[in-house]
């Protein structure tokens, strides 16, 4: 039943696992296909609250895939098609940042600035990185996060009122936090009763 499912996925990530797959038991087999909804991945998904400092235009163009493999040309290269985002002239990604220790701030988190690609109608960052200082530490505003998962009516906000948006705190999903960045962030809602500041490390 659904609480054996909910307790085995809770035993699963106490043991330091990713997650679990569930298989629909009257599903189908058919070779080399995906059907839809007979196997579904369940993964563990923290939160966390960060700064939007910038945006990352989209790429141009993305390979095309079904049934989650590229689709070949006669030379087995992946055929490419124009991103839509890019056709709507829509942001790629956001960067999201939080207040780390001055001391902790790794050289990668400082260089993840010049990654910030803008094309048209993008934005820079904050124009300059901040200080604040918590019980006697100084934290700094870096950038921790590249998301480009969100749904398509929260990108299309984003792109809209980007400008806005600077400096404004957002929660998102995650999978792990790794020594300085955060593994498959996803945008999840806008943080209106949260200050900038009180997104820390």
């Amino acid at each position: 039943g659904e609480a054996n499912k909910r307790s085995l996925l809770e035993e699963c990530i106490k043991l330091g696992l990713e997650g679990i797959i569930l298989k629909n038991r009257f599903g189908l087999y058919y070779e080399g296909k995906k059907p839809t909804n007979q196997w579904v991945k369940i993964k563990q998904e923290l939160e966390a609250d960060g700064v939007i400092m910038g945006y990352s235009a989209p790429n141009q163009f993305t390979k095309i895939q079904r049934d989650g493999k590229f689709v070949l040309d006669e030379n087995n290269n992946p055929i490419e098609m124009e991103s839509r985002y890019y056709q709507r002239n829509w942001l790629g990604a956001i960067w999201i940042g939080q207040y780390v220790p001055k001391t902790s701030v790794s050289k990668d988190q400082i260089l993840k600035f010049r990654e910030m690609n803008f094309g048209p109608r993008l934005l820079p960052p904050h124009a300059q990185v901040e200080i604040q200082t918590v019980d006697g530490i100084e934290y700094q505003l870096v950038p921790v996060a590249k998301i480009s998962g969100m749904n398509e009516s929260t990108r299309a906000v984003l792109t809209e009122n980007m400008e806005a948006n600077l400096g404004s705190v957002v929660e998102f999903n995650y999978f792990e936090k790794t020594d300085d960045s955060y593994f498959q962030p996803r945008i999840k809602c806008f943080r209106s009763d949260k200050m900038a500041k009180e997104c820390l490390w």
